[in-house]
């Protein structure tokens, strides 16, 4: 009963925002590598919707991890013959690198000539104001996608945040649901033969430890189903904020005495 009260406690403070703090790092490598998988499949559609919620999402990309987005997303964005958008993405890159060049021998010449125009002209569209990305389609199409999610996500906790991109939180979610509900099978079953030897017992003795073992086995069946029970809530309440995009997910930075400045994400 012991190991299963210190595996819940540790499963719930492992799900709680603080304990996301070690993760966000990882979590972002794993995004922008998913957005290149994505790219790499032909998963076009999907590396666009990656690339707008990466920029959303993490605010404190750094130059380089923006270029790199929005030049993924253009390339995306002219696979899909919309070479307007993939103006206004690889305008976006030069913002944040203005030095910026494309590899002519890994690059395709259809993206480099696109590159080369949208990088040539900058001198003359300094003054003009960044023409922003429809967002009517984006958003439906963002919409039905967590739509999707959500519903995946109340059969398999998890596979929601799985499908959205989020591999990292999916996999922990899966795993700590699949855990629990391990744990209740396991101990159910325990339970069930410890009860049929409490109800054989004739002798007061043997009735005693035969007792012992079903309320221990009892306990740890009960612990085990509101473990499964967080773990699931936990999975719908991370989509549904995820779902938000609200501001409230990252905190603001805060400075301490030797001006080290750091930020808490989930």
């Amino acid at each position: 009963m012991i190991r299963q009260f210190l595996f819940t406690t540790f499963l719930i403070a492992f799900l709680a925002p603080g304990g996301a703090c070690a993760l966000a790092q990882s979590e972002l490598s794993a995004q922008l590598l998913s957005l290149d998988s994505a790219f790499a499949n032909g998963q076009y559609e999907q590396v666009e919707l990656l690339s707008l919620r990466l920029l959303q999402d993490y605010p404190d990309l750094t130059p380089d991890e923006v270029a790199r987005v929005n030049l993924t997303a253009g390339y995306a964005l002219i696979m899909l013959n919309r070479e307007a958008e993939a103006r206004w993405c690889f305008a976006r890159a030069l913002d944040a690198v203005p030095e910026l060049a494309l590899d002519p021998v890994q690059v395709s010449p259809k993206f480099r000539m696109v590159f080369d125009e949208v990088k040539a002209a900058r001198p003359a569209q300094t003054e003009t104001p960044p023409r922003p990305l429809p967002a009517d389609t984006s958003a439906q199409r963002t919409s039905s996608l967590f739509a999707s999610a959500m519903w995946s996500n109340l059969v398999v906790p998890g596979s929601g945040q799985w499908k959205l991109g989020y591999r990292l939180r999916g996999a922990l979610l899966f795993g700590a649901e699949a855990a629990c509900v391990t744990l209740l099978i396991i101990n159910a079953t325990e339970m069930r033969d410890s009860r049929a030897d409490y109800l054989a017992a004739t002798e007061p003795e043997s009735i005693r430890r035969a007792y012992e073992r079903y309320n221990q086995d009892y306990q740890a069946s009960c612990i085990a189903g509101i473990s499964a029970a967080v773990v699931y809530l936990a999975a719908q309440a991370d989509l549904v904020r995820l779902n938000g995009q609200s501001s409230a997910v990252t905190m603001l930075p805060m400075t301490g005495a030797a001006g080290i400045s750091f930020r808490v994400r989930w």
